[in-house]
């Protein structure tokens, strides 16, 4: 199944970790209010951004794997659109997001998306346990991937890090074309 993308404000998205779902449908609306979020597939993604999102700082990227989505999820068509969008109707459970990415427009100010090349990313397997829903305890199976120095992830080796972001079909170049990890900070959901 193909990968689906929500574009989030990064606060919405730290506070969807600490709770353990995400309820914003779209820029400043919540799942209550339009009734399902609002997602694309990686055609889609750019067209969204530059029509809903070009003034907008401090965005991320969500990843998404549909066969881990809780909610229903349905492609609806959109007036004026070709092809249908996917909506999930419900709360995104966060184990769900495979991947975040910052998302930023070019200097034009316009956005692209390819989804197989990304400068900085973080690499978010399933999380396990009550501890999605539980803040004071540490989730510390987040493997972060980013440009520059760090240090690998506890029990993770460069070989998984690679399988994750090969079935995220997302690839992260770091300066000099290598992936380097970062372990979280200890703390809730650091």
């Amino acid at each position: 199944m193909a990968l689906i993308y929500h574009i989030a404000a990064a606060a919405d998205w730290e506070q969807a970790r600490r709770d353990g779902q995400y309820t914003m449908s779209t820029r400043d609306r919540t799942l209550a209010e339009e009734g399902f979020i609002h997602t694309s597939t990686a055609a889609q993604v750019a067209l969204v951004a530059n029509a809903f999102y070009r003034d907008a700082a401090d965005l991320l990227l969500l990843v998404i794997d549909p066969g881990r989505v809780a909610a229903e999820i349905r492609y609806e068509h959109v007036p004026g659109q070709d092809l249908p969008y996917p909506h999930i109707y419900g709360p995104l459970n966060v184990d769900a997001v495979v991947m975040t990415r910052p998302f930023a427009p070019a200097p034009d100010g316009t956005f692209s998306f390819d989804p197989k090349l990304s400068s900085s990313c973080e690499v978010v397997p399933p999380i396990t346990g009550t501890a999605a829903h539980d803040n004071s305890k540490p989730i510390s199976q987040v493997s972060r991937v980013r440009n520059g120095a760090g240090v690998a992830a506890p029990g993770r080796g460069r070989a998984w890090r690679r399988r994750t972001r090969a079935a995220a079909g997302l690839a992260c170049a770091g300066a000099a074309g290598t992936h380097v990890s970062r372990a979280p900070a200890a703390g809730p959901l650091a």
